[in-house]
């Protein structure tokens, strides 16, 4: 176990370095074994790859979320899980905290989508996303869709 472990360290930068271009090339790189698709890396599995810290990556669900901030130029927004308020880790407000998210749909670059609506009206808007959790709690979500 000892030298897979060892084995799996001293690959880990070349692992990082082949997940680089997503984001910025590319959206996505998709892998495939044997002629049938084995394996996407997408802008959350690359943060996943390129994070240093301990963090997991689950998959795709549906997250009712109110968007607190918007960021249209570089996709990201600040979000508030909607159905939050028993968690004990409330704000100074009394709010659930607010939550990193990167919107990967490419319908945020419509005018008058769906996110920019939510946005402006402080309505929840059910998304679907991956999550990345650090200690049980979630750290970011890549919203891919709408629900």
């Amino acid at each position: 176990m000892d030298t897979i472990d060892r084995l799996a360290d001293g690959l880990r930068p070349s692992v990082r370095k082949s997940v680089v271009p997503v984001g910025s090339s590319c959206e996505r790189i998709d892998l495939y074994a044997e002629g049938e698709k084995h394996q996407t890396i997408d802008q959350a599995l690359k943060d996943s790859v390129m994070s240093s810290v301990d963090e997991e990556l689950i998959n795709e669900k549906t997250y009712s979320v109110t968007i607190s901030e918007m960021d249209y130029e570089r996709r990201t927004c600040k979000v508030r899980l909607v159905g939050d308020e028993n968690d004990d880790s409330l704000d100074e407000d009394g709010l659930p905290p607010r939550i990193s998210g990167v919107i990967t749909d490419p319908a945020v670059e419509l005018q008058g989508n769906l996110y920019l609506q939510a946005f402006m009206s402080q309505r929840p808007l059910d998304v679907r996303a991956k999550a990345t959790l650090k200690d049980g709690s979630i750290t970011r979500l890549y919203i891919s869709d709408t629900a």
